[in-house]
């Protein structure tokens, strides 16, 4: 699973990796030491590969393992999301990053900004009962950087 995540210019889609991703994140509350996942939350960070960072950050915030104080790690993601959304969400309108949309012509599947990346992760991984709760924080931190970024009032 590393080695996709590793080389992501091995023709493999943008939803596998992201998927990858995530299963690591999760696989992660498993570890014997909970101080990996914190090693886990910050080891793409370099890479600037939003399907990459987003699912595993996620991920391990939403992986069900509290052994780890996870306030400073959500904190951290509020403020990066809450960026990224700002930057790219996915509407050309109102993103702030001037780089193009990705998609188009390709064959191969691609997230078109970072809110059609939280609505994937979103929809495949915190719908279910077993990892999300009526109080998930996980998910009031996705709500709250999407509020934040005011992305929905700028396209309305």
């Amino acid at each position: 699973m590393t080695s996709a995540l590793t080389d992501s210019t091995n023709g493999l889609n943008q939803k596998v990796i992201a998927n990858c991703s995530a299963a690591l994140a999760f696989l992660s509350a498993h570890s014997a030491d909970p101080k990996q996942m914190v090693t886990l939350f910050n080891a793409y960070n370099d890479s600037g590969i939003d399907h990459i960072l987003l699912p595993i950050k996620l991920g391990v915030l939403a992986n069900g393992n509290e052994k780890l104080d996870k306030a400073p790690l959500a904190a951290e993601m509020l403020s990066s999301l809450t960026e990224k959304l700002v930057d790219g969400a996915g509407f050309s309108e109102v993103d702030d990053d001037p780089a193009p949309l990705v998609g188009g012509d390709d064959e191969t599947f691609k997230f078109k900004g970072a809110l059609d990346l939280l609505s994937h992760f979103t929809n495949s991984f915190l719908r279910h009962d077993f990892v999300n709760t009526p109080s998930s924080k996980c998910l009031e931190l996705i709500v709250e950087a999407v509020n934040k970024s005011e992305v929905m009032k700028k396209i309305a």
